[in-house]
């Protein structure tokens, strides 16, 4: 993996929480927008927007963790809960409420397990 997507990633894990510019991106990795959007195609088939499936598998882990689903769209930057819950709804078949607590309870069993 090219070490500049690997600083671009990194950069994004850090900055789950609020919303970041192409050319802020751009910026963290010294490309071009136009540059970065090319590298993020080349490296990974998928368009640099495709990085959305960063924030909502982080929502997943918070969700399983317990947190509520406002808290947890918050906490990876939407400001708006219908927007989230569409984005969310679109790459996963379905939306955050009842298959991820369902997960939730899951897990908790299988905390509960003697080893």
């Amino acid at each position: 993996m090219d070490a500049r997507l690997r600083t671009l990633i990194s950069h994004i894990s850090r900055n789950l929480h609020r919303r970041l510019s192409l050319e802020e991106l751009a910026e963290a990795v010294s490309l071009s927008s136009s540059g970065l959007e090319h590298l993020v195609k080349r490296e990974t088939g998928l368009s640099l927007w495709g990085g959305r499936s960063v924030r909502l598998e982080r929502v997943k882990e918070l969700l399983a963790e317990g947190v509520l689903v406002k808290q947890a769209a918050r906490a990876v930057g939407y400001k708006s809960l219908s927007h989230f819950i569409s984005d969310f709804k679109r790459a996963h078949g379905a939306p955050p409420g009842p298959r991820w607590q369902k997960e939730r309870t899951r897990l908790m069993n299988e905390a509960k397990k003697p080893a």
